[in-house]
């Protein structure tokens, strides 16, 4: 094996769309099966406004599908577009609901929730929206 090459070809990879996507893919996956009836009780009390729109079980379905579009999108690059749509929708209508909870006075911290699904939204819109690294244009700032 040639330590050099599959260095250069790792390193490529971590700064892809592909790489995001995986990671994106794999997030969406975990937070799926997190709603699945073995990690959660179905008959659970909503905790927020958007887990009362559906059960746990649809929210899995609906989690787990967009995890597998994205990991999709990795294969098929024009999935990219309906894959990061899904993902930053999704993460900031949960951040939203978090933040509305705590806003209303039903879970006074739940803006610290929020959070994480504030940064995964915002990232993934900074990280899609600078382009492709081989679009991009290195200028000497002096």
């Amino acid at each position: 094996m040639d330590w050099g090459r599959f260095k250069r070809r790792a390193s490529r990879w971590l700064v892809s769309d592909a790489a995001g996507l995986f990671i994106l893919g794999s997030i969406s996956i975990a937070r799926g099966m997190s709603y699945t009836p073995l990690l959660v009780n179905p008959e659970r009390k909503p905790t927020h406004f958007m887990e009362s729109v559906l059960n746990p079980p649809s929210w899995a379905v609906v989690w787990l599908l967009m995890g597998v579009l994205c990991l999709c999108a990795v294969k098929w690059p024009r999935l990219v577009p309906a894959a990061v749509g899904a993902v930053v929708g999704l993460h900031s209508m949960w951040a939203l609901s978090f933040v509305f909870a705590t806003i209303f006075g039903d879970l006074t911290r739940a803006w610290v929730s929020s959070l994480g699904y504030i940064g995964i939204a915002a990232m993934t819109l900074y990280a899609y929206a600078r382009g492709q690294t081989s679009e991009l244009k290195i200028v000497d700032g002096r």
